[in-house]
C-alpha cells in the first residue's frame, strides 16, 4: 500500500489537513518521513506513536483524550492503553502540528473542526445497539474525566503558587534568621570581652577606679546581657517561624504531589 496516496484520499478534504496547507505546510512537511515506514497492518502502543511523533507519551494521552472528546479520532484501547493503526497515527501528526503553530492550542483545533463533535455524538448514541451502549456513553464520561481534568489543573497551579510564595517567605525568614544570628554571636563576643576586662580592672582595684566606677560599669553589663537576652528571643523565633514554614511548605508540595497523581490517573 502507498501510505502517501491513501493519506492524501482520506484527508484531502480534513478541516485540520486544509488548516495546515493554509498555514503554510509544505508537501514534505504535510507527508512525513514516518509514513515511509509505518506498516498498515501493525497497531501501534503509545509509546510507539510518541516516539514517531516527538512528543511525549503523557502529551500523547492527553491530545487522544481531547480528540476523542471532540470527536475527531475514533480511538480503541487495549486494557487502559490506547492503541493507533496508521489512521490514527496520522490524525495525531495533524494534531500535534497544528499545536506546534505559533498561538494554537487545543481550542483552536476545536475551533477548526466546529461542530463536528456535537454531531459525531448524537450520531454515535442513535446509531448503537444495546450491546454496543457502553462504547456509545464513553464520550459523556470522557467529558466528565475532561472536566475533572481542567479542574485539577487550576488545582495544581494555584498550588505552585502558594509553594512559590511559601518558598519566598521560606527564603525571607532564612535571611532575618542568618543576619540575627550572626548580630547576635557578635555580641556574644563583644560581651565576653567587656566582662573580662571588667574583671582585670577590678582586681588591679587602683585608686582612680572608684566604686562608682565599678557600680557603673555593673548596669552596662546588665544592660548588654538584658539585650543579649532580647537577641537570643527574636533569633529563636526566627528558628520557630523557620520551622513553621517548612513543614507549611512539604505540606503543600505533598498536596501538590497528590494532585499531579490524581490528573494522571484521569488521563491514562
Amino acid at each position: 500500500m502507498d501510505l502517501k496516496k491513501e493519506i492524501d484520499n482520506q484527508f484531502k478534504e480534513d478541516k485540520l489537513f486544509k488548516h495546515l496547507e493554509i498555514q503554510g505546510y509544505t508537501e514534505e512537511q504535510l507527508y512525513p518521513d514516518f509514513l515511509d515506514y509505518v506498516n498498515p497492518e501493525k497497531v501501534y502502543s503509545t509509546l510507539e506513536v510518541a516516539d514517531l511523533l516527538n512528543v511525549s507519551d503523557n502529551n500523547l494521552r492527553y491530545y487522544m483524550k481531547i480528540m476523542r472528546l471532540i470527536g475527531y479520532i475514533k480511538s480503541f484501547k487495549a486494557g487502559r492503553n490506547y492503541r493507533f493503526q496508521y489512521l490514527q497515527i496520522y490524525q495525531m501528526y495533524l494534531v500535534v502540528s497544528i499545536l506546534e503553530l505559533p498561538h494554537h492550542n487545543t481550542s483552536d483545533i476545536k475551533n477548526i473542526l466546529g461542530d463536528e463533535k456535537l454531531t459525531s455524538l448524537k450520531s454515535e448514541i442513535k446509531n448503537k445497539n444495546i450491546n454496543e451502549s457502553e462504547e456509545a456513553m464513553a464520550a459523556p464520561t470522557d467529558l466528565i474525566d475532561s472536566v475533572q481534568i481542567t479542574e485539577y489543573s487550576k488545582k495544581i497551579l494555584t498550588k505552585q503558587y502558594e509553594i512559590t510564595r511559601g518558598t519566598q517567605r521560606l527564603n525571607e525568614a532564612w535571611r532575618k534568621f542568618l543576619y540575627l544570628d550572626s548580630k547576635f554571636n557578635l555580641a556574644l563576643i563583644e560581651n565576653e570581652y567587656a566582662n573580662q576586662l571588667n574583671d582585670i580592672m577590678k582586681q588591679r582595684k587602683k585608686g582612680w577606679f572608684s566604686r562608682s566606677n565599678l557600680d557603673q560599669e555593673a548596669i552596662v553589663i546588665n544592660e548588654a546581657n538584658k539585650g543579649l537576652m532580647d537577641m537570643k528571643e527574636q533569633v529563636t523565633d526566627r528558628q520557630s517561624d523557620i520551622s513553621n514554614l517548612e513543614k507549611e511548605l512539604s505540606l503543600k508540595i505533598h498536596e501538590l504531589k497528590q494532585l499531579v497523581d490524581e490528573k494522571m490517573r484521569l488521563l491514562n
